[in-house]
């Protein structure tokens, strides 16, 4: 049974209100992807009650077809899934002209892992992690694929011309 750092922290509510950013008007979509329904069910509660609307699912499937049906605005994967890899979904992703952003959320730690995962998503936290901390980096990846979207790209096969 994996062991949660950070459960207390989530059950006691006692970061919500500091670390939500969000204004009135929005509210970012995440699209989750984790095997681990204890942890699926905690990371939804914590990304809900800091002001993300959240869509969780246990397998790249489902991962797909949400995305296909609803969009994201941020995605979380897992990278180590029972039977699959987070990380090939993410290189499939990665393929896409118009994608959201993407953190990895790993148990893989070694800095070999974490460059290998850094090589395809835009983030990565490692497991533990903590709750602020993910959050931050959230509201990051928000901030700076919105600054992005300012930015009209062409793609044409491997080439992509920004304007």
């Amino acid at each position: 049974m994996r062991q949660f750092i950070w459960l207390d922290a989530i059950m006691e509510k006692r970061f919500f209100k500091s670390v939500s950013l969000m204004t009135k008007n929005m509210t970012p979509r995440v699209l989750l992807l984790d095997d681990d329904a204890m942890l699926r069910q905690l990371m939804v509660k914590l990304l809900t009650q800091s002001g993300f609307s959240v869509t969780a699912v246990a397998t790249s499937a489902e991962f797909m077809r949400a995305l296909d049906n609803l969009g994201a605005d941020v995605c979380v994967l897992d990278w180590m899934l029972a039977g699959e890899s987070g990380l090939v979904l993410a290189q499939q992703l990665a393929q896409l002209v118009e994608r959201p952003p993407m953190l990895m959320l790993s148990a893989n730690a070694t800095i070999d892992q974490r460059v290998q995962g850094l090589a395809v998503v835009d983030d990565y936290l490692t497991k533990p992690f903590d709750p602020t901390e993910l959050i931050a980096r959230l509201h990051a990846l928000l901030r700076r694929f919105q600054n992005d979207k300012t930015t009209q790209r062409l793609r044409l096969g491997r080439w992509q011309v920004d304007s």
